[in-house]
């Protein structure tokens, strides 16, 4: 029950950063996200093309620092540790 619990948090999450990064970038089929996970974090890398960059970090890093925030709020209801990086192509 615990192990699938923890698979519907890390889906659940993937699915809404994909969410808002594919909303905020001009090619959004382009965007990935990798998933890892330890037994105390979950780290989602977005990987965006080059020129989509931009757009997801946000000017001095606003827009990646609230999909952050949107994501430990999310993780901390569920009692787990989130990391989300942005990858450079």
């Amino acid at each position: 029950m615990k192990e699938q619990q923890n698979k519907n948090i890390v889906e659940t999450l993937k699915n809404i950063i994909i969410s808002i990064v594919n909303e905020l970038v001009m090619n959004p089929n382009q965007v990935k996200i990798h998933t890892s996970q330890t037994q105390a974090l979950i780290i989602y890398e977005i990987e965006t093309a080059k020129d989509d960059l931009k757009f997801v970090i946000g000017e001095k890093g606003v827009t990646i620092q609230a999909i952050r925030n949107i994501a430990r709020a999310i993780a901390k209801k569920n009692k787990k540790n989130v990391q989300v990086e942005v990858i450079q192509p």
